[in-house]
């Protein structure tokens, strides 16, 4: 399993996000860099394997994706990386907002887990249908019956 925390990063005293950048913008729009960048090594050096960290759709919106580990790891390491989060957030006088819908009009946050379930006898993906042969694109071809 691995995780996808979204969350926007804004000033403490105004509660303004910290940039107007979008989808994977570098500096100079994008000031969440070095937050980012300084959230992946700490991250790193407290065991959490860091898949992708970058800046999301929204001003000031920003994404840590949580390499894939077992599920009891991933949910530790999730609530660890958003701890180590909010402590990094309030060194720099900023915070972290992970509400849904903070904003109105812009993109909305989510926590996403991706499950990888194998059968326990053969390893196998629990999701593979080898015998598939129909049209992806018609629900009732792909449902395993």
């Amino acid at each position: 399993m691995f995780s996808e925390i979204e969350f926007y990063l804004v000033d403490k005293q105004t509660g303004k996000v910290v940039d107007n950048a979008s989808y994977c913008y570098l500096p100079p729009k994008d000031v969440s860099y070095e937050f980012r960048h300084t959230l992946g090594n700490l991250c790193e050096q407290l065991g959490i394997n860091v898949k992708r960290i970058h800046h999301e759709g929204g001003p000031g919106q920003n994404e840590i994706e949580l390499n894939f580990a077992p599920c009891m790891k991933n949910a530790d390491d999730s609530m660890l990386c958003r701890w180590v989060m909010d402590l990094l957030a309030e060194k720099r006088g900023q915070r972290i907002i992970y509400s849904p819908k903070p904003f109105k009009g812009e993109a909305g946050n989510g926590l996403h887990h991706h499950i990888l379930l194998r059968d326990l006898n053969t390893k196998e993906n629990a999701f593979y249908n080898k015998s598939f042969d129909g049209d992806m694109n018609n629900p009732k071809d792909y449902v395993k019956r």
